[in-house]
């Protein structure tokens, strides 16, 4: 079961209205990440640190390998881990963003700067 969310945008009940979404702790959700999710979240949280307690994490049946945190704030986000993939993908009511290792950019830099712009535009 889902906690309600102030931020509607980012209820995965409006996006994806099939399959269970389960509480899952931090250290749960920590297991179950590659390296640069954890490298990710480290970076977010030291630069963040409120966001830490913020952090809901949730686990989806559809794709239970997948981890997603949810920030509820008046605009809130999401963070998708896909361990598969290797992606980072912020999902958020202006629209959402899937950050990868391609190329010479950096995934978790690019993660990163998008969830500054949205706290930026919250602010």
């Amino acid at each position: 079961m889902t906690p309600p969310f102030r931020d509607p945008h980012i209820d995965p009940r409006r996006w994806a209205q099939h399959g269970d979404w389960t509480l899952e702790g931090h250290e749960e959700a920590a297991d179950r990440m590659p390296a640069f999710a954890l490298d990710f979240f480290d970076r977010l949280f030291a630069e963040f640190p409120p966001l830490k307690g913020e952090a809901v994490f949730l686990r989806w049946s559809v794709q239970p390998d997948d981890v997603y945190a949810f920030f509820d704030r008046s605009s809130g986000f999401v963070v998708q881990i896909d361990p598969h993939l290797e992606y980072i993908v912020v999902i958020a009511g202006s629209g959402s963003g899937e950050h990868g290792d391609w190329g010479d950019n950096d995934r978790i830099e690019d993660a990163l700067d998008h969830v500054r712009s949205l706290l930026a535009a919250a602010s």
